[in-house]
């Protein structure tokens, strides 16, 4: 089974020393060591993907890709914008790629298997789930001629190409200084990016929202790529109130995205199968309004939870 980036937690190759980490790494040493773990990474979710487009490593690749360039985009000040800003590119035309598969898997795993176990003898929903199936293997051939593409082939050989340089040239105002420095300002950054966007979501507009699980996320990775410089890690307080915050703001969009993956596949389709639709978008209305209502108290509970930098 693949790794769970939600769970993963960088580890330097020298963390069995006392000091690794906290007092021997510069900006560009400890980024240079992020960097290449994750991009080790990337490429066996990539060649997963390749050989079998399953649910698990669609969404490994996901996962791993958004790590990425959130070490990347850490890296400001660093490495080359030039290289930061096509590489992050050229990832996030690929996780576009992955996109409609993993809204397929969401539908099928977290809406129609529930519903079908509920509604067993269901024609309706039986057409429907039939009908998701066919166009996750339309998905899934559309995904195998990008992975193939040579679009793909330039990614990888490039991002082979910067690890073997080691990430370099390295240069600007955060390359010998403190990692811990470094790493203070860009979790700085990212915590006040998430407390804006939750700010702006507490009316609880369903555009929004996603916005703020966007933020929660990159601040979720940064800790995760970063717990390893500071002597106590991440507390559980933050790393809990983050999780479920992240947790519940998924569940949100996952519902959103369901009731319009629904509703294009139902586009002039007949009654039977508007009739399962119904029942989808009825069960998709009440998780939404579930997960919603959870909303001010994951909130809450995040912004009690203090920080561990400084």
């Amino acid at each position: 089974m693949l790794h769970n980036n939600d769970k993963f937690m960088f580890e330097p190759p020298d963390a069995g020393s006392a000091a690794a980490g906290r007092s021997t790494y510069t900006g560009g040493a400890m980024l240079g060591a992020v960097l290449d773990t994750l991009a080790d990474r990337f490429r066996l979710a990539f060649f997963s993907v390749h050989l079998a487009p399953n649910t698990e490593v669609v969404h490994h690749l996901r996962a791993t890709g958004r790590l990425l360039r959130v070490a990347l985009r850490a890296g400001e000040g660093i490495l080359s914008e030039e290289k930061i800003e096509s590489t992050c590119n050229e990832i996030k035309w690929l996780h576009g790629q992955l996109g409609f598969m993993r809204e397929l898997d969401v539908l099928s795993e977290d809406v129609l298997a529930p519903l079908r176990a509920a509604y067993p003898q269901d024609r309706a929903l039986a057409a429907l789930t039939e009908r998701v199936r066919r166009e996750r293997l339309a998905a899934a051939k559309k995904l195998q001629k990008a992975v193939d593409s040579p679009r793909s082939a330039r990614l990888l050989a490039a991002l082979d190409d910067w690890q073997k340089a080691g990430f370099g040239p390295m240069s600007g105002r955060n390359q010998d200084r403190p990692a811990r420095r470094v790493a203070n300002a860009a979790l700085d950054r990212a915590h006040g990016r998430v407390r804006k966007a939750l700010g702006k979501a507490t009316g609880g507009d369903v555009a929004e929202l996603h916005a703020a699980r966007k933020s929660v996320k990159r601040f979720g990775d940064l800790m995760r790529l970063f717990a390893f410089l500071y002597p106590r890690g991440m507390p559980r307080p933050l790393r809990s109130a983050v999780g479920n915050l992240r947790d519940g703001l998924g569940e949100i969009q996952d519902a959103d995205t369901s009731v319009r993956v629904v509703r294009r596949l139902l586009r002039g389709r007949g009654s039977a199968l508007n009739r399962a639709g119904n029942l989808v978008l009825g069960y998709e209305a009440r998780r939404l309004a579930d997960a919603q209502r959870r909303f001010p108290r994951l909130n809450k509970a995040f912004k009690r939870a203090e920080k561990f930098w400084n």
